[in-house]
């Protein structure tokens, strides 16, 4: 048997051996973070009710979070971005629904070149709850919104103003997609509402920023590598809760579905072009005409979806204004929409000054300030 001084001796030498392997862990611990700085993103995602009569909803809301040079980087994948999933071409807001969480992970990690170590799946309906933990979101609505949706209960009713939202207000203001920008213009509305959101969380007392916590944990489904999230955590707190946002570039197909582009989007000056709509009752227009444009001719056009009567040009009317001394508009136009015959104005040499100024004027009325465009189309049907 050991002695009284034996089985001291034996007690010091497994508290050392312990110290020492407790040592080793956390080294080990703390290597592995250093290595995995920027190696990774976690996925948080938004899903819908799904409504009265669905199998469980679709993935609204798609956001890989990373670390960059000066703090965390968000990338927003849009929901209808077209995805290849065993053989099958789908939107990607249906792949966890239809797939599972592994096939939705897989095909972001293959957008974003990275590794996911962790996603957090977040109900729309729980955005009305979070409000109660970091207070309403201030915004600004420049154009009437109103939609509804008697199926998932949804109805969005907003006129021109500010307003501080929360609960199902700020849900419905999230979800909103009827307008002529769709869900590229969601996702900049997401984007805003975000950023407000973080700005909020900053603010809170180390009690409050507590219970958000616990509320996100018990109302939502969550899975993480623990160390990789150790390191995305120092990360975090590192960048003082800073945040960017960044886009993937994309055109628009005639269908209105995302594609994802290979090439970064160019860094090259490009002729300003304004395509405005001329044909009363034409929904997607914008959708519709930016894809063409830019997988047709390679241009980033910008786009007024709604249409208004414009004194001394007809209706359904094509018709372009060039204010540049250069026609290579012309060229562009043709390549974009090989049916149309336009009618062709060269304003700097003063010619249809008068239809111009009376399209300019009719849309200033509507909030449409249109200024410093090299080229502006007014686009009607086929003629």
């Amino acid at each position: 048997m050991f002695s009284k001084k034996g089985l001291t001796s034996l007690v010091i030498v497994l508290l050392i051996l312990s110290i020492i392997i407790l040592q080793l862990i956390v080294y080990d611990v703390f290597t592995r973070i250093r290595s995995l700085e920027n190696a990774g993103f976690f996925l948080i995602l938004g899903t819908d009710s799904g409504g009265k009569n669905s199998l469980g909803g679709r993935t609204d809301f798609i956001l890989a979070l990373k670390t960059g040079k000066t703090g965390l980087v968000a990338v927003r994948i849009p929901r209808d971005t077209l995805v290849s999933w065993e053989g099958k071409s789908l939107k990607i807001n249906a792949l966890l629904n239809i797939y599972g969480i592994e096939a939705l992970k897989n095909t972001v990690k293959s957008i974003i070149k990275g590794n996911c170590f962790g996603y957090i799946i977040l109900d729309y309906l729980n955005v009305v709850k979070l409000t109660d933990f970091i207070g309403p979101v201030e915004v600004e609505i420049t154009k009437p919104m109103h939609y509804d949706d008697f199926q998932q209960n949804l109805h969005i009713h907003f006129d021109p103003g500010i307003y501080e939202l929360s609960g199902n207000e700020l849900l419905g203001y999230l979800r909103y997609r009827y307008d002529a920008s769709g869900d590229i213009g969601r996702i900049e509305r997401q984007k805003e509402v975000m950023e407000k959101l973080v700005k909020n969380f900053r603010r809170l007392s180390l009690l409050d920023m507590l219970k958000t916590a616990l509320f996100f944990l018990n109302t939502t489904q969550t899975e993480f590598d623990v160390i990789q999230s150790l390191g995305f955590v120092k990360e975090i707190f590192r960048s003082s809760l800073s945040i960017s946002f960044e886009s993937l570039p994309y055109y628009l197909d005639e269908k209105g579905n995302v594609i994802l582009s290979e090439e970064p989007e160019k860094e090259v000056s490009e002729p300003r072009v304004l395509i405005i709509n001329n044909i009363p009752g034409f929904k997607s227009f914008s959708e519709i005409v930016k894809g063409q444009w830019l997988s047709r001719t390679g241009l980033h056009v910008d786009t007024v979806d709604m249409y208004l009567h414009t004194y001394n040009i007809e209706q359904e009317e094509t018709v372009i204004f060039i204010n540049n001394p250069a026609d290579e508009i012309i060229e562009f136009f043709g390549a974009a929409h090989p049916l149309h015959k336009p009618e062709v104005f060269r304003t700097y040499l003063l010619q249809g000054v008068e239809e111009y100024y009376s399209l300019l004027d009719e849309y200033s009325k509507n909030r449409y300030y249109i200024s410093d465009y090299d080229y502006i189309v007014l686009l009607g049907n086929r003629k």
